[in-house]
């Protein structure tokens, strides 16, 4: 078997008989997969539309039964945001599914649900300027019960940030709040 210098395999010998063995075989990707199968989940993330803004929120704490119900509520919150956020820009074409914001979504926590938060990439709609658009994402934050104050919006620059939506693995991404641009 012949190996590259960025595929390497190490086997260590213990004594009675005891093996370890450690292996790294590279990707052709410019950085390397946190999880199997990120690379081309980035890619088709990053074909729903034109992003242009990403936004970090932070959600306030909710003490329920188990993480499954507490998750349940930050899901809902986040559809509740996300549909404002559609409507004020498109009106009944958003729900009537003929209009939508380019937008991903993803939830993240620590152990024991400790600093919940939510990371979108969404895309600017042509009719309105950076400025317009950013004080309607702040007014929609606003509106939900459960978000923190504390918001950060910056300017999309790279699939680096979808990589870092996705860190967590395809569970971490909330399904009901990714749409395609049209």
């Amino acid at each position: 078997m012949v190996l590259s210098a960025m595929q390497r395999i190490s086997i260590f010998c213990f004594p009675y008989g005891d093996f370890a063995m450690s292996l790294l075989v590279s990707t052709k990707h410019d950085r390397p997969e946190d999880w199997r199968g990120q690379q081309q989940l980035i890619e088709y993330l990053t074909s729903l539309g034109q992003l242009t803004h990403s936004i970090t929120i932070s959600l306030k704490p909710v003490y329920l039964r188990s993480h499954i119900w507490e998750r349940y509520e930050y899901e809902k919150a986040a559809i509740y945001f996300v549909r404002r956020l559609n409507s004020l820009f498109f009106g009944k074409k958003f729900n009537r599914r003929k209009k939508a914001l380019p937008l991903i979504t993803s939830f993240e926590a620590k152990r024991d649900f400790e600093n919940p938060h939510l990371h979108i990439a969404v895309g600017c709609p042509e009719s309105s300027s950076n400025e317009e658009f950013e004080r309607a994402i702040r007014d929609a934050h606003r509106k939900v019960r459960l978000f923190n104050q504390q918001i950060h919006i910056q300017p999309y620059r790279s699939s680096g940030w979808i990589g870092y939506l996705s860190k967590e693995g395809q569970d971490s991404l909330v399904l009901s709040c990714c749409y395609s641009g049209k």
